[in-house]
């Protein structure tokens, strides 16, 4: 028997693809990011929408440092450009690649080299900012703060937003969701996404100016736990995350699942989307129970990257294994994330040129032929 809420989902998904079009291919390539001598290790957080430029942190057990790199200037340590060297690690960039953000665990950042070093600090009577993301301009920044409680219970945490002027707001005051997280902040800065961890199980949600906190739909149906979203593209119209642990897209307020390899026999888990919705990238639990980074698309389903990259004769240098996927470029052509080790990697392919509609119109060829 057929399931509405995915048949609906499949439907619109065919809607919203089915103007793409295949762009010329451009150049591709590999890169692993390494820190600097005194600062090996490195992790990078925050992509640009074009690719061309990237920030995480450099450092070891003992030291970090948050960093910005371009293609043009390669890795800098902003320690050298003005922030101060108070163990913040760098969390996020800009859509536009011209703001970092970042936290220290104790207070939060962002810098720009036009507008320098602006703390961001918890309100009154919470501690510990720790923003998370941020907007195409850095205006706005999502994340986290906290409130301790006595007897040793634990913490209460509460998803936070900050304004251009540092001013900070919380999403959900009275605590809807129980304690509430941040996991990204959609490009035109109208939606911020993540999870919160209440009485009814992890839900899933979205926040809006006007609409405030809407939780997301479950993809077993009814009221939802088990939801975590963690990523969404630029203009909200695509998140993505997972839903009672399937890997799943919401798009119009309408969940679908994301298949897996081999039936279904694996894990996976979203962590990137393109602004299209056609390519999303995260981590990989395979068949064969290898943690690899993984990427899906309408014709590919999810895969290891390495495979997808191999596809347009992109090759990881044999010794490396990339395990997630962290960041996507807005065209779904460069990918940043984690190797197994201290690095980091970008790598970029061609257009993909993938046949969209053909792919969901079999989908729903099959469906039906199935009802």
């Amino acid at each position: 028997m057929k399931h509405p809420l995915k048949h609906s989902a499949s439907l619109l998904l065919l809607a919203a693809f089915s103007g793409v079009l295949a762009a010329p291919a451009a150049g591709q390539s590999f890169e692993l990011l390494q820190g600097t001598p005194a600062n090996p290790g490195s992790s990078i957080r925050g992509l640009s929408a074009d690719g061309n430029a990237a920030a995480g942190s450099i450092g070891t057990v003992t030291s970090i440092q948050p960093f910005y790199w371009t293609r043009a200037s390669g890795l800098q340590s902003l320690v050298d450009l003005g922030v101060p060297d108070e163990r913040y690690s760098g969390e996020d960039l800009s859509g536009n690649g011209l703001v970092v953000i970042g936290t220290n665990g104790v207070n939060g950042f962002r810098w720009s080299q036009a507008g320098g070093f602006q703390r961001l600090l918890a309100p009154s009577g919470y501690l510990g900012a720790i923003p998370a993301s941020t907007n195409n301009d850095g205006s706005l920044v999502g994340g986290v703060v906290r409130v301790d409680r006595p007897r040793g219970a634990p913490p209460a945490y509460y998803a936070t937003r900050w304004d251009a002027a540092g001013t900070p707001t919380l999403l959900d005051p009275n605590r809807t969701l129980g304690d509430s997280f941040v996991n990204a902040v959609s490009r035109d800065g109208s939606t911020i996404i993540g999870y919160g961890n209440g009485g009814g199980g992890q839900q899933a949600y979205k926040w809006t100016a006007t609409g405030g906190i809407q939780v997301l739909p479950n993809l077993l149906g009814g009221p939802g736990g088990g939801n975590r979203a963690e990523a969404v593209n630029g203009d909200a119209q695509f998140i993505v995350g997972n839903s009672n642990d399937i890997p799943v897209v919401w798009h119009d307020n309408i969940v679908s699942a994301l298949t897996l390899p081999d039936g279904g026999r694996a894990y996976a888990t979203p962590l990137a989307v393109s602004d299209d919705g056609s390519v999303i990238g995260g981590s990989l639990l395979t068949p064969s129970f290898e943690g690899v980074a993984g990427v899906w698309t309408p014709a590919t389903q999810f895969i290891p990257l390495t495979d997808y990259l191999a596809s347009f004769g992109v090759y990881v240098p044999e010794g490396i294994t990339l395990t997630s996927v962290t960041a996507i470029s807005a065209d779904g052509r460069t990918f940043v994330g984690k190797t197994f080790g201290d690095n980091d990697f970008i790598a970029t392919v061609p257009s993909p040129g993938v046949a969209m509609v053909g792919f969901f119109g079999s989908i729903l060829a099959s469906r039906r032929r199935r009802s």
